[in-house]
């Protein structure tokens, strides 16, 4: 395809209106004009990232890093995973009965629960960072 600004070799598929703002349709250009159109119109990459980032995760999709305990991935979006699930619940019933975190380890380790990459072993941070992720999911 042939850039549609200056009629050399295009690279890119520019979206006219950003992704992260809607738009759809792409019109084809080469390196040089796609950094000008930036720079002109003042879109920032970071800005631009950062809003993705926000759609993406408004919309239920995987925007990077570990795929979270409870969770598997299909077709870029984060789906429950209902053995993980099931381990989820347990862990929020052993904390409402004010078990600690350490206790919560033991019990899941002698129930013999495995983590995300099959490991046995649990630590009180890997606990607390599943109970707060739920906690933010249940004020959303």
């Amino acid at each position: 395809m042939i850039c549609f600004e200056c009629g050399k070799k295009s690279e890119y598929h520019h979206h006219v209106i950003p992704k992260s703002k809607g738009g759809k349709k792409t019109v084809p250009l080469c390196a040089s004009c796609h950094s000008k159109i930036h720079e002109c119109l003042s879109l920032r990459t970071a800005e631009l990232t950062r809003d993705a980032l926000r759609v993406r995760r408004e919309n239920g999709m995987k925007t990077g890093g570990d795929i979270p305990f409870g969770y598997q991935v299909n077709k870029g979006n984060l789906i429950k995973d209902e053995s993980e699930q099931k381990a989820i619940r347990l862990i929020l019933n052993l904390k409402k009965k004010g078990e600690s975190l350490r206790g919560i380890c033991r019990y899941l380790e002698a129930a013999g629960v495995a983590r995300k990459k099959g490991s046995l072993t649990w630590h009180p941070q890997v606990v607390a960072d599943i109970l707060q992720r739920e906690l933010k999911a249940a004020l959303i």
